[in-house]
């Protein structure tokens, strides 16, 4: 995939719906609590933009352009597991490593490379006390073409 800043986010979006059909995934990553708990699973997408110049090399279909890095958050929310014996953030934690899973295959679904992933825990704003959330920070690399 040759991108932009929006096309990568949807294209992103679209796998996150990919990996794991039955979750709500949006791309405003301030949507508010109360939609959030209605439809759970729910995967908020956050990103931001890198570019690095290339000078003196073909980047592939032509040699002008950049590589871009797109730094990655995904917010995952899910109910809390109620089972005994099992960690509260079972549910998301589960979500998070389908969507590693899915995304970390080779050769890439997203750009030239999905990298440096990492998922960690995180209490909800406000502390609620039904739903856990698990983080997922990552990088898509991008040819972009000028």
């Amino acid at each position: 995939m040759v991108g932009k800043f929006n096309d990568t986010k949807k294209t992103l979006i679209a796998k996150i719906k990919l990996a794991v059909p039955e979750a709500t995934v949006e791309g405003n990553w301030r949507e508010g609590i109360n939609e959030i708990v209605r439809n759970l699973p729910f995967v908020t997408v956050r990103m931001k933009d890198v570019l690095q110049d290339v000078y003196d090399r073909n980047i592939g279909e032509s040699s002008d352009g950049c590589i871009a890095h797109y730094p990655f958050s995904l917010f995952i929310f899910h109910s809390n597991c109620l089972e005994s014996g099992e960690e509260k953030g079972k549910y998301a934690q589960d979500v998070a490593d389908r969507i590693i899973s899915y995304l970390s295959y080779q050769p890439s679904r997203i750009g030239y490379d999905i990298g440096e992933m990492s998922a960690r825990e995180s209490e909800p704003e406000g502390g609620h006390h039904r739903i856990s959330r698990v983080i997922i920070e990552g990088s898509i690399g991008i040819k972009r073409i000028d």
